[in-house]
């Protein structure tokens, strides 16, 4: 290699650098001219033999030169040092000085050179050092004398052979050759120079005592074919080797795939496309290549673009094509291959693409999941459409809406690549995460342009129960829906039905375990179920309570006893109930667990037990699945027979708000519940109310209108209020009542003042109908609430309702006003009774009687409905019954009297007139009518047998018999309450729409309304009127309109109401002749008629025709003899026949 430094090349060329070949231009610091000195033969009696050898210095320092001195050994320098100035050269003679005949002599030389000063002209540090140079001369000779044979070599060599690996042109390659001595005596060998100087060896020549010399041959050519030479060898100048050598130089192949062609498939624009493309290296050595892309193709690329390919290897590169059009693309790439320090060889390689358009297609483009619980994951499968001839690249994401925490949505791969026109499925997962709807966009971004490839839309609920209905069944049927709805807090549970669960609340799905003994529920949400009170032996109080899923999703539910969370009930109880277990056998829940699909309802049967004297309290926790839960105190109280109770729903009322300086504050009422079953006397004390008046400025704030009174058992008090508030604010006061014999009860009353305008009635959620039907059913309301609304004082309001027969039997029933003393004063209902066939009902008109104060109240009637089967079949057996009681009073049987003593006859005497009364008359039975209504009868009648001794004692009484018949037992009827809500307000504030009310003249008396008195007018304003009504009537006497209409009024038909003030007229002049009557019909008569609901006269009557009318037609069109909603029907004339 040429220009590099000996000391820089590897040390196998190094060793085979020729002396001869070193320059000037060379960078090298000292050479020897020659390798070897060869003295050929040589005698002993010559005893020295020389030869000359040159070192030159190359360098710009003196240097100096010293032999390896070996004074045993034949072959020695001359002189052994020197001093050699720079760029000069200094000969050294070896003398070969042979000792022995007959011999073969070799050794190798080493002389040191080193640099005689480390110092010069220029600043030098003192550590730095320059390492020595070696040159080594390697000396042969023998010394046979004519007529010696040399010896017969004994030899080993490693190869017969020398093949060489494939060659770089003008790139040595070199092999080894091992000879080795077997033999006692010296062997010298020699090889013989190739003239093509394409092979050489090194060391040419040598001796080898009883060991390995190695032989290195080099093969160096400059043109690319396969070389063969025989290198020869001689051995002790006498033996000759040959070894076949075969050599050869490749030159850089390679094979490109596809025929030198690469074809892109199509690609988006602004996307990119990869192909792997295969260079296949087909020479034996390492290929070294490198690509070269033109510069104006950017839109091609390849990785890697340079390295090297192993013999007979394929390496593939990646291509890479980024369109930033839509076109092809056409260029060519350049392939430099070349091994190492070779010359190159260019390959061209063709490339082709195209730059297209892609895009992405979902089918379908929107995703509705619906209703789904919130927490449950929801899954959908899309598909995935790729119309366009490239291959889309893209990636997804999710993009959330408002609020952005409502679901989580997930995709099973969030990137990808969809051949063309092909096709693929994207599974999509959705979590609501709060009770919203939600929609959410997932963007599809394809070469950084981004689109909306579909939305998902959804709506996470919770379960929702609420409760809809509910009844008392059994013996306390006779309890009104608005009493057991209070009782049972059902708008508070509601109002926590609907209000979403708490993230506690949701940690359990449906069982709710705890370890935690103080509080083993997360909820706050707590209710009070109250079971009222009753006396000691009665019927279980049954509670029927409908309730709905008002929801989306089917609603699983569970009501959780103490057991069934594995703790005491006392814990639970809070240390309320004595006996935890008693408890919880009282109370009863049926069914305690169940699913209600979307829109369904279901019943549930809340029993109570009154076993025992005193009150139970058990809680119940309501779990619905992943829902709210509920905290439910089951409380319910027991009497003792013959002690009344005063039963409060609740502690604290809120009475309705009420304008500040109202002229007629409107009574309102507090209800008090006797749950005994005997007389209640209660009494309010009003010194909290004195209280408040003083407070106020001596202004009567809360008046209680019946400070005492009594409440028969089972039956229900109203106290009368007047809250009159001075102003804007929340009045509270707390109200002791007391309970004659028994405790005092303390209420605390709420009541607001509001400013006129901002009056706001809170609206009951108590439903208007009945959801579902009971089990013996025997009538059915079509409202179970009638509202009248505000109305004025003295008004006469109607509303109608109707029953209808759900019964396979014919009923009878009968309306009862008389619950309370102000519902028997203000409501009236027509017809009070009557009887209804199977399937057939009847309207019932309930009229809100005339009140001459403003009054809030809310009151309950009942409807008690009899079976007339049932009803007949009491009649016939209580008819039987006391026919057999007057056939037994009257039949005796004579029996022989055994024998007894007086005493005993007149001990029983005593004992007879003692305890019974003689009777020598009987009376009648009682006259009854014909067909007597089964509601006439008494509740319970008491038959009482007098006993006749006139017979012996021996006569058999029926009791002793055991004969006893029980009397019937009437049928129970069956209660339907009627719930009748509204406000009578002061007649003054309707002033403006009193013609919207039936009001009787008669009740509108001269105090309660008072016309307006006339004001003078001021000058001002009379001009002003006077100047405007000039102004009119000038213009009416010019308008020809008004003229024509003047006429033409005498043609006009006379309106009904205008006949009767007409006539009215005439009746109140009889004198008026003929002639006056003919004038006055002849002239234009102007009249000023009034409407009906003008005349206080005519009204009522219109009211009662047009309500009866209204009336007849509801009732043929419950009986089916009209259909309202029918098409009306038009009868068509036929055609005028033409005039002849």
């Amino acid at each position: 290699m040429r220009g590099v430094p000996p000391q820089d090349l590897p040390p196998y060329l190094q060793y085979f650098t020729d002396p001869q070949m070193i320059t000037e231009s060379s960078t090298v610091h000292v050479s020897l001219d020659v390798d070897s000195v060869e003295f050929g033969k040589c005698r002993v009696f010559q005893r020295v033999h020389h030869k000359t050898v040159t070192i030159t210095n190359y360098t710009k320092g003196r240097i100096t030169a010293v032999w390896s001195d070996n004074p045993e050994s034949v072959f020695t320098v001359l002189p052994v040092e020197m001093d050699i100035q720079p760029h000069k050269s200094a000969s050294f003679r070896v003398n070969f000085s042979p000792r022995l005949p007959n011999q073969f002599y070799g050794s190798e030389l080493e002389c040191t050179t080193f640099y005689k000063s480390m110092r010069d002209t220029q600043l030098v540090s003192e550590d730095t050092l320059t390492a020595s140079w070696c040159l080594p001369l390697y000396c042969t000779g023998e010394t046979f004398e004519p007529g010696h044979e040399p010896y017969i070599p004994r030899y080993e060599t490693d190869m017969t052979a020398l093949l060489f690996p494939p060659a770089v042109m003008d790139q040595p390659v070199f092999r080894t050759l091992l000879l080795r001595n077997c033999g006692d005596t010296p062997m010298m060998f020699c090889f013989e120079d190739d003239p093509m100087g394409i092979f050489s060896v090194k060391p040419m020549m040598g001796v080898v005592h009883r060991e390995v010399a190695v032989v290195m041959v080099r093969f160096l050519a400059s043109q690319s074919r396969t070389y063969q030479f025989n290198l020869k060898c001689t051995l002790n100048t006498k033996h000759s080797l040959v070894f076949p050598c075969v050599a050869a130089v490749e030159l850089p192949t390679a094979w490109l795939e596809n025929e030198n062609m690469l074809t892109f498939k199509q690609c988006s624009v602004g996307s990119v496309t990869k192909h792997r493309y295969g260079v296949r290296n087909t020479s034996r050595l390492p290929l070294q290549f490198e690509w070269r892309v033109p510069g104006i193709t950017e839109n091609v690329s390849v990785t890697p673009a340079t390295g090297v390919i192993l013999p007979n290897d394929t390496q593939y590169q990646t291509w890479s094509f980024a369109p930033q059009g839509e076109a092809v693309i056409r260029c060519s790439t350049t392939l430099n291959i070349n091994h190492d320090k070779g010359s190159r060889k260019k390959m061209t390689l063709s490339v082709l693409g195209q730059g297209t358009t892609a895009s992405l297609e979902c089918l379908p483009k929107g995703v509705d999941f619906g209703v789904t619980v919130v927490g449950e994951v929801a899954n959908e499968t899309i598909s995935l459409h790729n119309p366009y001839s490239c291959t889309a690249v893209y990636s997804l994401a999710v993009e959330y809406g408002h609020p952005e925490d409502c679901c989580k949505v997930t995709l099973h791969k969030m990137s990808g690549s969809l051949a063309a026109f092909g096709k693929d499925e994207l599974y999509i997962t959705c979590q609501p995460l709060a009770q919203t709807q939600y929609n959410v966009a997932i963007a599809c971004t394809i070469n950084n342009q981004s689109h909306t490839l579909l939305t998902l839309s959804g709506e996470g609920v919770f379960p929702n129960l609420s409760f809809i209905d509910v009844r008392s069944i059994g013996e306390k049927c006779s309890t009104s829906k608005k009493r057991v709805w209070d009782l049972f807090s059902l708008d508070l549970l509601n109002c926590y039905l609907l209000h979403p669960p708490a993230l506690a609340e949701l940690r359990q799905i449906m069982e709710t375990k705890s370890n935690e003994k103080r509080k083993p529920y997360s909820t706050k949400a707590l209710a009070v179920l109250d079971f009222g009170s009753n006396t000691v032996g009665e019927e279980p109080t049954r509670v029927l309570v409908v309730m709905k899923n008002s929801g989306k999703v089917p609603a699983s539910f569970r009501f959780l006893f103490p057991p069934d969370i594995c703790l005491d009930t006392a814990t639970w109880a809070l240390n309320k109930i004595d006996d935890g277990d008693l408890a919880q056998e009282r109370f009863g829940i049926e069914p305690r667990q169940g699913t209600i699909q979307p829109g369904e309802t279901l019943s549930l049967n809340f029993t109570y037990r009154h076993d025992a004297e005193g009150s139970d309290e058990l809680p119940v926790l309501l779990k619905l699945s992943r829902g709210r839960e509920i905290m439910l105190q089951l409380r319910g109280v027991t009497v003792r027979s013959g002690v009344a109770y005063l039963q409060i729903a609740h502690d604290s009322h809120t009475l309705c708000p009420v304008v500040i300086g109202a002229d007629k504050a409107p009574i309102q009422y507090y209800e008090l519940y006797n749950g005994g079953d005997c007389q209640l006397s209660y009494e309010v004390l009003t010194d909290s109310l004195a209280q408040m008046k003083e407070e106020n400025y001596g202004c009567e704030i809360l008046q209680c209108l019946q400070t005492s009174g009594r409440i028969q058992p089972h039956s229900i008090a109203q106290i009368p209020f007047v809250f009159s508030p001075l102003e804007q604010k929340t009045y509270a006061v707390e109200v002791p009542i007391i309970i004659l014999g028994s405790e005092t009860r303390k209420i605390r009353l709420f009541g607001e003042g509001t400013l006129p305008g901002d009056v706001s009635r809170k609206k009951s959620e108590i439903p208007e109908k009945q959801a579902v039907l009971l089990k013996d059913q025997l009538a059915v309301l079509s409202m179970d609430t009638v509202r009248f609304g505000v109305v004025p004082s003295f008004s006469h309001t109607k509303k109608i309702i109707f029953v209808t027969n759900t019964n396979s039997q014919s009923i009878t029933f009968r309306w009862n006003t008389a619950t309370t003393p102000l519902c028997n004063e203000v409501v009236s209902v027509s017809p009070i009774s009557g009887c209804l066939s199977p399937g057939a009902s009847v309207m019932i008109e309930v009229a809100l009687m005339p009140f001459s104060y403003p009054a809030i109240f809310d009151l309950d009637i009942i409807c008690e409905v009899t079976d007339d089967t049932k009803e007949t079949g009491f009649l016939a057996a209580l008819a039987q019954y006391d026919r057999d009681l007057e056939q037994e009073r009257i039949t005796f049987t004579l029996l022989e009297p055994k024998p007894h003593t007086p005493d005993r006859i007149d001990k029983s005497m005593d004992n007879w007139v003692a305890n019974e009364t003689l009777n020598k008359y009987h009376t009648l039975p009682p006259i009854r009518a014909l067909a007597p209504s089964p509601l006439d009868r008494p509740c319970m009648r008491n038959f009482v047998c007098t006993k006749s001794m006139k017979h012996d004692k021996t006569v058999q009484s029926p009791e002793k018999e055991g004969e006893v018949v029980a009397p019937p037992v009437p049928p129970k009827p069956f209660y339907l309450h009627l719930r009748i809500t509204g406000e009578i307000a002061d007649i003054k504030q309707f002033s403006d729409a009193r013609n919207g009310f039936n009001i009787p003249l008669s009740a509108i008396t001269n105090d309660s309304i008072k016309p307006e008195e006339d004001a003078a007018a001021v000058s001002n304003e009379a001009d002003t009127v006077n100047s405007v009504l000039s102004f009119i009537l000038k213009s009416l006497l010019e308008d020809d309109d008004v003229h024509c209409a003047i006429r033409n009024l005498a043609d006009e038909q006379i309106p009904y109401f205008a006949q009767i003030l007409n006539n009215e007229a005439q009746m109140d002049s009889p004198d008026i002749d003929d002639e006056t009557q003919e004038e006055a019909v002849n002239e234009p008569i102007v009249l000023s008629v009034k409407g009906p609901e003008d005349d206080v006269k005519l009204s009522p009557i219109l009211r009662e025709i047009i309500g009866e009318t209204l009336s007849n037609i509801i009732q043929e069109t419950i009986h089916k003899e009209i259909v309202v909603t029918a098409r009306s029907r038009t009868i068509a004339l036929p055609p005028r026949s033409p005039k002849s």
